[in-house]
């Protein structure tokens, strides 16, 4: 809750300044998010800043708590500094699960990358032959016969690849 500093001037005009609480001082929340946004941003320094949040959130309801019997105001810092504790975790395990899913081996058959890694392949392999001395029409037969191989063998691939890499993941 952020309260504000107001100022009469000699002249009558009103001034205000906002004046952060404590809690929103020392809060890391910020720090969190720019490093969140940095997706080359490490894991554990952002799981630590989340944790120290943690801890203030924690101490600030141990603080409230004490005299919860005597003040409802203190009863509803106590429940709002639970959300947070509560949001902070869920924020840690999002993070974790997101930093599993970056991991994650990925391939997709039918995607413009694969489909360029393996033409650059091919003109490789092209290009190995000519320079062997190979002439063009045994390079476009054995290229022809090669496409109709791997067309043969490809839902064979598929099937495998779904199957094993799901299985090791």
């Amino acid at each position: 809750m952020m309260n504000e500093k107001l100022e009469v001037g000699k002249n009558g005009e009103v001034s205000h300044t906002p004046i952060m609480s404590e809690r929103e001082r020392f809060s890391k929340i910020k720090e969190i998010r720019e490093m969140i946004d940095d997706p080359d941003a490490p894991l554990a320094p952002i799981k630590r800043k989340i944790a120290a949040e943690i801890a203030t959130a924690t101490a600030e309801m141990i603080t409230y708590s004490a005299d919860i019997a005597d003040n409802a105001l203190d009863a509803v810092k106590v429940k709002a500094l639970e959300s947070q504790v509560k949001a902070l975790r869920e924020l840690g395990k999002e993070l974790m699960e997101s930093d599993v899913l970056s991991k994650k081996d990925f391939l997709n058959f039918d995607g413009k990358k694969l489909a360029y890694v393996l033409d650059e392949y091919r003109q490789g392999a092209v290009d190995t032959m000519k320079k062997i001395g190979i002439d063009d029409g045994t390079t476009q037969q054995i290229l022809r016969q090669w496409r109709d191989l791997m067309m043969e063998r490809e839902s064979q691939i598929r099937k495998v690849v779904q199957k094993d890499w799901e299985d090791k993941e």
